[in-house]
């Protein structure tokens, strides 16, 4: 890690629109937690094992825990809690006022089950470059999805200000709810490039002008809605266990 530490914030605000109590009562289970945060892994809640292998890879500075304030005794011992009173529609929204805090920083998401190998690479990252994504950017090895998956980024004091500003110009100008879906005549210089290089839109990365990668592929992955916890949760779950194997 770098000298300065980051500042390392976990986002967990969202409002858990496919993790209803219908919804579980579809999938017979009833029993899940009202919020998928605190999916078990193991003997512990998905949170709380995320905060846990942040500390024992070396993330050693201060940490926030972005969530309602349900989630909040999750970051107890190991950091501070946070609840943003507009969190918004979109996960955009709380990056804008996250990001003015602190000039160097990483922010998770708090719905992925990540790997050690994916902590570890994300450490790197901050090592090579200034700024960064943490994703993977090829099909997953434990479920069908097959499209680029990002889950989280880093920044130094070099790139805040440009960040703020880009994320500000994507909830400006983007579509509700799909942000970095930019109109072509919004797009910044660089973005209109990519799009008459590549003939496609450019990637969020892109858009918000993160320089480095850190690509993971394993079982890292996020759970977006109660039918993808059955389908590929177990098998995650038993990845996530090996993985705390000597």
């Amino acid at each position: 890690m770098k000298p300065s530490e980051p500042h390392v914030f976990i986002l967990a605000q969202g409002k858990g629109t496919r993790w209803s109590r219908e919804d579980k009562l579809r999938v017979n289970h009833a029993e899940l937690p009202d919020f998928k945060q605190l999916i078990m892994v193991g003997s512990e809640t998905l949170l709380r094992r995320t905060i846990r292998l942040l500390r024992e890879e070396g993330f050693s500075g201060d940490l926030t825990l972005v969530c309602i304030p349900e989630l909040a005794g999750e970051a107890k011992g190991y950091g501070e809690a946070l609840t943003l009173p507009e969190p918004g529609n979109d996960i955009l929204t709380a990056i804008e006022q996250l990001l003015p805090m602190h000039q160097r920083g990483v922010m998770l998401l708090g719905d992925v089950l990540f790997s050690r190998l994916a902590l570890r690479r994300l450490a790197k990252g901050m090592w090579d470059t200034s700024s960064g994504v943490l994703a993977r950017c090829s099909p997953s090895l434990i479920s069908p999805k097959r499209a680029d998956e990002v889950f989280g980024f880093w920044y130094d004091e070099d790139f805040q200000a440009e960040a703020l500003k880009r994320t500000t110009m994507m909830l400006e100008h983007g579509r509700p709810g799909k942000p970095w879906a930019i109109p072509y005549l919004a797009m910044p210089d660089f973005a209109r490039t990519a799009v008459a290089h590549n003939n496609q839109p450019p990637a969020l990365r892109d858009l918000i002008g993160l320089r480095g990668m850190a690509h993971v592929c394993d079982y890292t992955d996020d759970i977006d809605s109660l039918q993808e916890y059955v389908e590929f949760w177990k098998p995650m779950e038993a990845c996530a266990l090996v993985d705390e194997l000597p």
